[in-house]
């Protein structure tokens, strides 16, 4: 997410202070399943937009933290689906992705998916591996 905010010709005025009103223009959603990892992007962030944060009134601060909070989700939910366990339908007109490419495992996926009725209906057709999965999120959620 910080790579398209740093990039010159990308979105590096991306970040809207009005008021008592913080958002993206653009908005930035970042899933991961490793907690630690999660913390060091959004730390990460933090440091590259320090010189705007520290310009912020406390009640912008606050919006700041529920902005980045919004931005960098955890979905460590059951370590096993991750963030195939969240389809948002034609939300994202863009998503890049490093999805994991393994074959081990993929049955105990499958059976999770099998006992939630609207992960079946996203994921009624599967690969040998995840990838195949992700690639089926990738599709579910583009707009």
């Amino acid at each position: 997410l910080l790579e398209s905010l740093l990039h010159e010709n990308s979105l590096k005025d991306n970040l809207e202070i009005k008021d008592d009103k913080i958002e993206w223009k653009v908005e930035l959603v970042g899933l991961e399943v490793d907690r630690q990892t999660n913390i060091l992007a959004k730390a990460n962030m933090l440091i590259h937009l320090a010189e705007s944060y520290k310009e912020l009134n406390k009640k912008q601060k606050e919006l700041f933290v529920d902005l980045m909070n919004k931005s960098f989700l955890l979905t460590d939910h059951t370590k096993v689906l991750g963030a195939l366990e969240f389809p948002q339908k034609n939300r994202f007109d863009l998503i890049l992705s490093n999805p994991p490419f393994t074959v081990r495992g993929t049955k105990v996926i499958k059976e999770q998916i099998e006992e939630i009725q609207e992960l079946k209906e996203q994921y009624y057709q599967a690969g040998i591996g995840t990838e195949s999965l992700f690639l089926r999120w990738i599709i579910f959620n583009f707009r």
